[in-house]
């Protein structure tokens, strides 16, 4: 068995899906602390779907995030995340991204500290 089987063993993928999603919640919490914090996040790599909660500010309940189908994407030595099917728990939210429909404008940068545990 190499390395690479290893890795795609369910128990160690669920390891590495609940280690990146704490890398992400860490990188959130530091980085956007003036948009409010990530109390919740799960990653399932294997089927690409991620639930998050956010506490934002100035909001009385938690907005939960559900993204299905997320891609990652390798250019110029750069990795980004492409947001595919994304609801929420905010019917106005649901209906601004239906208006925008296309995942090519739901690009981000995937932060250093996140990417060197994909």
């Amino acid at each position: 068995m190499n390395i690479t089987s290893l890795f795609s063993l369910p128990i160690l993928k669920q390891g590495k899906d609940l280690l990146l999603g704490q890398a992400v919640m860490s990188w959130f919490n530091q980085a956007k602390p003036h948009i409010g914090k990530m109390t919740n996040i799960k990653i399932d790599s294997q089927n690409k779907n991620i639930e998050l909660d956010l506490e934002l500010k100035g909001e009385t309940s938690p907005l939960q995030i559900h993204i299905q189908n997320y891609r990652l994407i390798s250019e110029s030595g750069q990795t980004f995340i492409e947001l595919n099917d994304i609801t929420t728990n905010r019917e106005w939210i649901n209906a601004l991204l239906s208006d925008y429909p296309q995942p090519e404008k739901r690009r981000f940068k995937v932060p250093a500290a996140v990417k060197m545990l994909l």
